[in-house]
């Protein structure tokens, strides 16, 4: 739900969103159960989460005849999950023989503020950043049903931070935009827990962890936009560095179960390019992507790992898009749309 009116005599917004998710998951655990089980036992390994997020946010933003542009604001978000985690044979889903209960509540709030001032002659300054606090509490209790063996947790942790934005640009003409931009990204760290009662956790520089830190990305971009031929013509170019810390993946256990660690430091440097041409009913669409993704620095307790890039991110992209579309009856349209794209390779993950 939402509202938006004058305020002071200034534009304001109001938004409250509530949001459910229920996902399941099972995974084929047979290769290396974590549990002694029958020889040749299918075993698998269920995964059911539970998520609900209360989310509000109410802004502030000036009246757009000034000459500084402004908006502030403030944001409160509660996320609660809970995780069924289940080991059992495949063919008797009802006795489950490990099974762990985790409880994740994540409470946020943010004070956030962002103004364009014009400075003349075309060019124009943005200062912006957001004030955050976030506190994440886990709960966990993990059973074997077949020894009777126990363990469980609790624990909670906060985090107070600014991630501000500046944004520098030039506009030579009305259609025509020049701007150089820097702004940090984050993402609070949490706890990892196990399904199996008798994982045991580092706390010397090894792995698993029983805590994993929040990981942090620095943006910076560089690019050009335009609109030529009254519009009918428009063009986006940039090139980017991506400086990411702290890195955060999932990782996984001998027994094939996952868990989360701080990988270490990467960067991404690339170039990107969009266009687009329309005329009367037809639409040329063209966009590229380079990508130079690497590990700089690396966890002590993943070697070897520096050459694999970054999880997901493949060194290049292209897409090629047409559409035509004209009237062919009364009250009637037809198109011819025609696409192609390729993504190049990349890891799935950190894993080697």
């Amino acid at each position: 739900v939402g509202a938006q009116g004058l305020l002071f005599g200034q534009d304001a917004k109001f938004t409250l969103a509530a949001v459910r998710h229920d996902l399941s998951s099972r995974y084929d655990a047979s290769a290396a159960p974590p549990v002694a089980v029958p020889a040749d036992a299918a075993i698998a390994f269920d995964d059911d989460n539970h998520v609900g997020a209360v989310v509000a946010e109410a802004s502030l933003a000036s009246r757009p005849e000034g000459r500084i542009q402004w908006q502030v604001g403030a944001f409160l978000a509660r996320t609660r999950q809970g995780r069924d985690g289940l080991i059992l044979l495949a063919d008797r889903p009802s006795a489950p023989l490990v099974r762990e209960k985790r409880r994740d509540v994540l409470g946020e709030g943010a004070l956030f503020g962002e103004a364009i001032g014009d400075l003349g002659g075309g060019w124009s300054l943005t200062l912006g950043g957001r004030l955050f606090a976030t506190r994440s509490e886990a709960s966990s209790r993990a059973a074997m049903t077949t020894t009777g063996a126990e363990a469980t947790f609790r624990d909670a942790r906060s985090y107070v931070g600014f991630a501000p934005k500046v944004v520098m640009s030039f506009a030579p003409s009305a259609a025509t935009l020049i701007y150089v931009q820097a702004a940090e990204g984050y993402r609070s760290g949490g706890f990892n827990t196990a399904v199996i009662p008798s994982q045991t956790f580092d706390s010397a520089g090894g792995e698993p962890q029983r805590q994993y830190d929040g990981d942090e990305l620095w943006s910076y971009e560089a690019g050009a936009k335009g609109a030529w031929l009254d519009g009918r013509l428009r063009l986006r170019a940039a090139a980017f560095l991506a400086s990411w810390r702290n890195i955060q993946s999932d990782q996984l256990l001998p027994s094939g179960l996952p868990y989360t660690a701080n990988l270490g430091d990467g960067r991404n440097v690339g170039l990107e390019f969009e266009g687009s041409y329309v005329h009367e009913g037809l639409r040329l669409d063209a966009s590229f992507l380079l990508n130079h993704p690497e590990l700089e620095t690396v966890n002590a307790a993943f070697p070897g790992r520096k050459d694999l890039g970054l999880a997901g991110v493949p060194q290049g992209s292209v897409s090629l898009a047409a559409n035509y579309e004209r009237p062919v009856g009364e009250g009637w349209r037809g198109s011819l749309d025609v696409r192609a794209a390729y993504i190049g390779r990349s890891h799935l993950s950190f894993d080697g």
